[in-house]
């Protein structure tokens, strides 16, 4: 080490690394800018961090994508001591496009959540700027406050699932009773998920598997408290199995009735989504909730039967009108945002239209439909509509396929349509592709946050964004 290692192999201090990380931030950095061609989706988000700041971060999607599944790659981080107004967003936005030599035409779309400013920033200042940009509100944003008018009436099932994983915080031994009791009853060895209740796909989860195990997560909170009788959370879910039988009823009927919601929150959060599956998954649950709501003693008795406890009528109207209000307030939610003649959401006939470049969905629409919210479809000649038509009717892929399976089977179609489609083929793989959702920033904020840990709060905001940049952007470039 001494003969051929600088400094015999000593680990170098902060004054030696910074430099290096520099450096290596800079030629990435270049690498990214020459990377850029193409057209665009912006996506755009601000959260607050451990030292108080403001932090607002922005990603690049480049169609048509080189790969299906690669996420957005970071562009810049701003770390700001006030919260930013709509004009101060726009202007970050801006700048970085200048900085990255991104023209105002090449960006088709700006993905945000559905905040307030957002949409004030991007229907007052970026509209007018962006002239072929569409504002991707985030899918996976509204469809959490869908599922969280939907959950609401069921305060027991989301009630247990949070106390019952909070027992075993930060308790060994808790955590090894348990799993040793479920073992001895023929159980698999797994704790409960940690329900998040911003992130409803975590709370379902969690119901689920309440659901099968709830039984047994009886009897193991008896004998708990049989041997530590004064016990807070052990007390708290004594008092949650006083009402066992509505407890049942809750965490199987939200459980029978998650199927749609996971699958749409699933494909709105995953990085492998394209535009041609998101419309499907909202009409599945719009359709859901159309049932349930058409009858209501009907879907209530399909669980009750499941049930070995009895219920008095007046318990049963009760448990009607919980559904009934869980259903009614989920689809006025939804509908606000997705309703035929008024909702608000700002590309939902983009979102529906794009449905046209899957194949098999494709064959729904009229011969020659007329796709106006898809820029350049109207110079889409009438025979190459007509030849999409034949050469859709042979597209085929297993349907108990993966979200990822079906995606490239899609992309696969339009890859290889260049030649007999060149111009659906050019929109497929660009409109087509494009994901309405904002989860690539999140999951930007939730890597800042555990690089900002409370032992490295001295960071300077400089090498917070150079290492941001470093490890989001990976391999990609």
């Amino acid at each position: 080490l001494r003969v051929n290692v600088k400094a015999g192999g000593a680990i170098p201090g902060r004054k030696a690394l910074l430099p290096y990380l520099t450096d290596c931030y800079k030629t990435d950095k270049e690498k990214l800018k020459n990377k850029v061609a193409g057209k665009k989706v912006i996506y755009f988000d601000e959260t607050s961090d451990a030292c108080g700041r403001f932090v607002c971060a922005i990603l690049f999607s480049i169609y048509p994508a080189e790969l299906i599944g690669q996420r957005p790659l970071l562009a810049d981080v701003s770390c700001q001591s006030r919260r930013c107004n709509s004009g101060k967003k726009s202007a970050f936005i801006l700048s970085a496009m200048t900085e990255y030599s991104i023209t105002y035409e090449n960006v088709i779309g700006i993905a945000t959540d559905n905040a307030s400013y957002m949409v004030s920033a991007f229907k007052n200042i970026l509209k007018s700027v962006l002239p072929n940009s569409l504002h991707l509100c985030c899918l996976a944003h509204l469809l959490n406050l869908v599922v969280s008018v939907f959950i609401r009436p069921f305060e027991k099932a989301t009630a247990w699932s949070q106390a019952f994983s909070h027992y075993f915080s930060n308790s060994g031994a808790r955590k090894f009773r348990y799993l040793e009791y479920l073992e001895s009853i023929g159980e698999s060895k797994k704790l409960p998920p940690q329900p998040v209740t911003t992130r409803w796909l975590s709370m379902f989860t969690a119901i689920q598997y309440h659901k099968k195990l709830v039984g047994a997560e009886k009897t193991f909170v008896e004998l708990e408290i049989l041997d530590h009788p004064d016990n807070d959370s052990l007390d708290r879910l004594s008092h949650l199995l006083h009402d066992y039988k509505h407890l049942v009823f809750e965490l199987n009927f939200v459980s029978a009735r998650a199927l749609p919601y996971i699958r749409a929150l699933r494909l709105f959060e995953s990085d492998s989504t394209i535009g041609v599956m998101l419309f499907s998954a909202i009409e599945d649950i719009v359709c859901d909730l159309a049932a349930q709501k058409e009858m209501p003693r009907e879907s209530v008795a399909d669980i009750l039967e499941q049930q070995v406890e009895t219920f008095l009528s007046s318990e049963k109207n009760e448990l009607i009108a919980k559904v009934n209000k869980a259903v009614t307030g989920a689809e006025d939610k939804l509908m606000k945002y997705f309703s035929e003649a008024n909702g608000i959401h700002p590309a939902r006939e983009f979102i529906k239209q794009l449905q046209y470049f899957h194949p098999k969905r494709s064959l729904m629409f009229d011969l020659s439909p007329a796709l106006h919210a898809i820029p350049g479809f109207t110079s889409v000649p009438e025979a190459e509509k007509i030849r999409y038509r034949s050469l859709a009717r042979e597209f085929s892929f297993e349907e108990e396929s993966t979200i990822e399976e079906e995606v490239q089977a899609v992309m696969d179609f339009w890859k290889g349509a260049e030649i007999d489609l060149p111009n659906l083929s050019a929109l497929g793989r660009t409109y087509g592709a494009v994901t309405c959702s904002s989860a690539a920033v999140e999951r930007v904020f939730s890597y800042y946050n555990k690089l900002l840990s409370d032992e490295r709060q001295r960071l300077s905001e400089a090498s917070l964004k150079e290492l941001m940049f470093l490890y989001i952007n990976g391999q990609n470039l």
